[in-house]
């Protein structure tokens, strides 16, 4: 069904019976490297799966009308990921705290890991108002764990328009820096979603407002850092640590769905969602923290400050290069009946865009993904006894 429907509940009230609902994924992430410039390039692959969703939704008649309850858990953010970036640039030593007109080359790679998730627990309602109209409002309890570690090595390199312009690139390293990092973080918020559900015979129209969530926000960091003379000598590590507490704004969203059923035990049903992810954004992060930079004054010496970063690029919040995120679903549901039985046959196919823009060819990388079908059991209603339905479904996607 239309995802719209099922984030807040209303499309659930045309259960008759409890049910409950089973719902795993699996991810597969592939990314590639072409550093020639560096003589460098790398290729790396990561799948892993996990339950995306489980919910228990019971029906009552209220009077005439029909009322529905719904617990539930989501992984709502998945925050898996590793692979490689290297990124190469000139830039002037100015903004290094060298008073000089030249410039100086700057490659930066970094190889991280990433595990963790946003989850939520929702108490969810919903209410026949009219003949017509459903309304429903969750509740959702927001927790976050993730990790990140791994590697950032920093190069300085004589430009290309230098006297050893012709040389390889190692033989026009002036310095490099190796960080190793690990960091902690984790979220806990609240917000309320709402939705309504306008249902005829043929058709049905649904939407959901998700409201944004303002949650406390916890880092812990550790950085080591390593210095390295082009003649391979190294300095004693220097380290870095950082323990915030601070807020983290998850930013609002919503979508509408349509489902049609054109034949009796079909259902055809289509949405469009979209988040506002230009907003999601970590506030008064301390310069340095999550490996971001830390302004030099024209001593050289480094300036601590606070700044509002956007939480995928961590770029000031106002400077962000993170894109909204829209993903369209379509899905189909047809009901198998037997005596005392009945299998619903489901499969859906979805498209996103990724808010981590493509800082080669502009724009974002599209997601899409597939969902096998979910298989349904309703037993039968006994005399004084009652009926449960039981929903397993796997998706899957790929990301590149």
């Amino acid at each position: 069904m239309a995802a719209p429907l099922r984030s807040t509940l209303p499309g659930s009230l045309s259960w008759r019976r409890a049910e409950l609902s089973i719902v795993g994924f699996g991810s597969q992430l592939r990314s590639s490297v072409n550093g020639s410039a560096l003589g460098q390039s790398d290729q790396s692959s990561a799948s892993h799966s996990a339950v995306d969703f489980v919910g228990l939704a019971i029906p009552f008649e209220v009077g005439t009308r029909r009322l529905t309850f719904q617990l539930s858990y989501q992984r709502a953010v998945d925050l898996f990921g590793q692979g490689q970036t290297i990124l190469v640039d000139e830039l002037p030593l100015t903004e290094l705290g060298v008073d000089d007109p030249g410039t100086v080359g700057v490659s930066v790679g970094v190889v991280p890991t990433k595990r963790g998730a946003l989850h939520n627990i929702s108490v969810s309602a919903a209410l026949q108002v009219t003949e017509r109209l459903y309304l429903g409002a969750a509740f959702n309890h927001w927790m976050g764990d993730w990790t990140a570690n791994g590697t950032r090595d920093t190069v300085l390199f004589e430009p290309s328009s230098g006297p050893r312009a012709g040389a390889s690139f190692k033989d026009r390293e002036l310095a490099r820096i190796q960080t190793q990092f690990e960091q902690v973080q984790s979220l806990r918020g609240f917000n309320v979603n709402l939705g309504f559900l306008l249902k005829y015979e043929k058709v049905s129209v649904g939407g959901v407002l998700r409201m944004p969530v303002s949650g406390d926000y916890r880092l812990d960091e550790l950085d080591r850092h390593v210095f390295f003379e082009p003649s391979g000598a190294s300095s004693l590590p220097e380290f870095d640590g950082y323990g915030v507490t601070s807020r983290l704004e998850w930013p609002r969203g919503g979508g509408l769905g349509i489902a049609l059923r054109p034949l009796g035990g079909l259902t055809l049903a289509a949405d469009i969602s979209t988040t506002l992810w230009s907003r999601a954004s970590i506030e008064q992060l301390p310069d340095g923290a999550l490996l971001t930079d830390t302004p030099i004054d024209p001593e050289g010496d480094l300036i601590g400050g606070f700044t509002d970063r956007n939480f995928f690029d961590l770029f000031p919040k106002t400077l962000t290069s993170t894109t909204d995120s829209s993903q369209l679903r379509a899905g189909a549901e047809y009901l198998m009946a037997f005596s005392g039985v009945v299998i619903p046959v489901r499969a859906g196919l979805f498209r996103t865009t990724s808010p981590f823009g493509n800082a080669i060819e502009g724009g974002s990388s599209t997601i899409p993904s597939f969902c096998a079908s979910t298989m349904t059991a309703v037993w039968p209603r006994f005399s004084g006894g009652s009926s449960r339905a039981m929903t397993a479904r796997m998706c899957r996607s790929r990301r590149h």
